[in-house]
């Protein structure tokens, strides 16, 4: 017997368990399988989340796209967020983009990518800056100057499903944690208690509005 063959019987008698049988190949080679998919399902859930992020920023560099949503989300899709809330992939490229053009420019970083993979079906976590830039116009028209920037910070939270084009947001909701600078709705509501005070204060000095003294 040649030296080889002894030593390869020599690590057979002294280990017997490392003998690997085709079953426990199969068994690695499935368990390896899964890891990868799991592996490649995450990437591709923190890919999405990114391609989101920036289309926020991006979607209207050429215009409106009606199309855009459907790589971002299902056909069936439910948005709530802040601003409102909207249902489908019809209406939807309006809906960010009505809320875009209050501004500037935006400016939007993710973190945190909480992936919990179910099968076909994941939920999902991650945080969210959100830095907007108010326009000139609406500085100069407001009562009280807003300044350039708004900011909010919250985070995402929802379900991401497998479609036969990939993955896609399903339900999707965010959450404001803080805010700093004025937002639209109180440059809003802050120009409605404007008017409100100028016509107020027109009536008075109109003659014959003010009560007679007794």
């Amino acid at each position: 017997m040649s030296g080889s063959s002894l030593r390869i019987r020599y690590a057979i008698e002294s280990n017997p368990g490392a003998i690997m049988t085709s079953s426990t190949t199969e068994n690695i080679g499935a368990e390896l399988h899964q890891r990868i998919r799991e592996l490649t399902d995450r990437a591709a859930i923190s890919d999405l989340i990114d391609r989101y992020t920036i289309l926020l920023d991006t979607q209207d560099e050429k215009g409106i796209d009606e199309d855009w949503p459907g790589s971002i989300f299902v056909e069936d899709c439910r948005l709530t967020y802040p601003i409102g809330g909207h249902s489908g992939l019809a209406g939807l490229a309006g809906f960010h983009d009505d809320a875009k053009q209050k501004f500037t420019a935006t400016h939007h970083l993710s973190s945190n990518h909480v992936i919990a993979l179910a099968g076909d079906r994941a939920n999902i976590r991650f945080q969210m800056v959100a830095t907007h830039v108010h326009r000139a116009e609406t500085r100069s028209r407001a009562a009280t100057d807003p300044g350039p920037l708004f900011q909010i910070g919250g985070y995402y939270e929802g379900e991401s499903v497998r479609t036969a084009d990939g993955w896609r947001f399903d339900n999707w909701t965010f959450h404001v944690v803080w805010t700093a600078g004025v937002g639209p709705a109180d440059i809003a509501a802050a120009e409605v208690e404007s008017r409100s005070e100028i016509s107020a204060a027109e009536a008075d000095s109109r003659p014959g509005t003010k009560e007679p003294r007794s």
